[in-house]
């Protein structure tokens, strides 16, 4: 009797190992719904959810804002100032910083190219250095958009078309580089000259071919 009332068969242990066993497979999904509940959708598709409890690194895309609204002109060069994570502004404080950037780049083939505080170079003129903590500043040299604006007028000079309005015997149809005279709405007579869309000038009485009268 004694031997029988000290020890546990065998089968008992079986039973408690089993229901411990069951006890933890049910727990352990539970736990993971409940905290994948309280994660994003790029953190559940980065991470596991015990990963939770520490901290994760994730790769997110943001904007400027936009260097046709928010450019100033320092020294010959445009410049665009802002956070990433602050609407219109620059982090203020601590608070205002959503996370910690440990790297960046300004191409989905590498997304780590350039670290906090680095100089990436953009081309043509322009330059983007973001910060740890999100501040951003893009630069853009006045000179390239002086050379955009050259090259262009390279390209239509090449193409371009000497027009001489004598050379045009028909006189009942209206070509390029004509003078016209018309009477406007009001009884007004004006007179008008057809010319190319980079030539037009309204108040010398110049109008683009494309431009309705």
């Amino acid at each position: 009797m004694d031997n029988i009332a000290g020890k546990k068969s065998s089968l008992t242990w079986a039973v408690h190992l089993s229901v411990a066993a069951l006890v933890l497979l049910w727990v352990f999904p539970t736990l993971g719904l409940l905290v994948s509940s309280f994660r994003t959708t790029d953190q559940i598709r980065t991470s596991g959810w015990w990963a939770a409890m520490f901290p994760a690194v994730q790769n997110e895309v943001f904007r400027t804002a936009n260097p046709g609204e928010f450019r100033v002109e320092r020294d010959g060069v445009f410049v665009v100032e802002g956070n990433l994570y602050v609407v219109d502004g620059r982090a203020e404080s601590a608070a205002d910083v959503a996370a910690v950037i440990s790297a960046w780049g300004v191409s989905s083939r590498d997304i780590a190219a350039f670290a906090p505080g680095e100089i990436a170079d953009l081309g043509e003129g322009e330059t983007l250095q973001v910060a740890e903590n999100g501040d951003y500043i893009f630069g853009k040299r006045r000179l390239g958009e002086i050379d955009r604006r050259t090259r262009f007028l390279s390209k239509r000079l090449e193409i371009a078309e000497v027009v001489d309005p004598a050379d045009q015997r028909n006189r009942e149809q209206i070509f390029f580089g004509a003078r016209v005279t018309y009477t406007d709405s009001k009884d007004q007579e004006r007179c008008i000259r057809i010319v190319g869309t980079d030539e037009a000038r309204i108040d010398m009485g110049e109008i683009s071919w494309v431009s309705p009268v």
